[in-house]
């Protein structure tokens, strides 16, 4: 509903303002295909039972752990140290739902896996580089 869109709207302006600051379209169009396919395949292969999925929240949940874990790793910062930490804190405890608004949590934790396999590849694939250079 408007209501759910409006924070998921918020909360993608916070984490493009606060954690993906220099990014370029690159890296910004392939965090989203990795984690909204990674997200709708978790979805699909591993919640057959489920019959609906319109959310906005795994590929959110996939751009915060991406980024997060992508500045960790290529800036040392401790704002994208404190984004993972409190990421894991609110998929750990407070991942329940909104209210009367209709959450599909696991979604947010296959964005997120989604998001940081993302950083994880994307590292690696820096560092082969690196070296073959």
């Amino acid at each position: 509903n408007a209501h759910h869109l409006l924070f998921n709207l918020l909360g993608l302006a916070l984490i493009v303002e606060l954690l993906m600051e220099d990014w370029h379209g690159r890296d910004l169009m392939a965090i989203i295909f990795v984690s909204a396919l990674g997200t709708s395949l978790c979805l699909w292969f591993c919640e057959p039972q489920l019959q609906w999925y319109a959310g906005l929240s795994g590929l959110l949940h996939g751009l915060w752990a991406g980024a997060a874990l992508h500045g960790c790793f290529a800036m040392r910062s401790k704002l994208h140290a404190a984004a993972l930490l409190g990421l894991a804190i609110k998929l750990a405890w407070l991942n329940h739902g909104s209210g009367n608004l209709p959450v599909l949590p696991i979604a947010h934790v296959y964005g997120a896996i989604s998001g940081l396999a993302w950083a994880l590849m994307r590292r690696m694939l820096t560092a082969a580089s690196i070296r073959l250079e």
